[in-house]
């Protein structure tokens, strides 16, 4: 997922983007899918890191809807749930990068891991 460019001032607009998760499993195989919260969380907010010094983060959610009300973890019901058909599934993911995050310029980072577990 990328969020492009992002100017850190004040008046910073919230950035949102979308990626794809595609997941084959057999049919009628039920399964659930989960996002961790990254390599750069603190608590339950995911963040990304500045590759450069010093460090720096940027807050940022990743949802299951376009409206970002449904927060996407790899918790109970914060995983999202499907039935295998025996052809690739594609589910979006939607991401939201908050606006007026005052941050050193530079490149940031992180890494979420998707589980599939049936």
């Amino acid at each position: 997922m990328n969020f492009g460019a992002y100017p850190a001032l004040p008046t910073a607009p919230t950035l949102s983007t979308t990626s794809t998760i595609s997941v084959t499993c057999d049919l009628g195989d039920t399964y659930t899918i989960g996002l961790d919260d990254g390599s750069n969380a603190s608590g339950t907010q995911r963040r990304m890191a500045r590759i450069a010094l010093p460090v720096a983060y940027l807050n940022y959610g990743l949802y299951q809807n376009a409206a970002h009300t449904q927060i996407w973890r790899d918790t109970g019901p914060t995983r999202v749930s499907g039935i295998g058909s025996g052809a690739a599934q594609v589910y979006t993911v939607y991401g939201e990068l908050p606006g007026a995050q005052i941050v050193p310029l530079g490149a940031y980072i992180d890494t979420v891991t998707v589980t599939v577990r049936n």
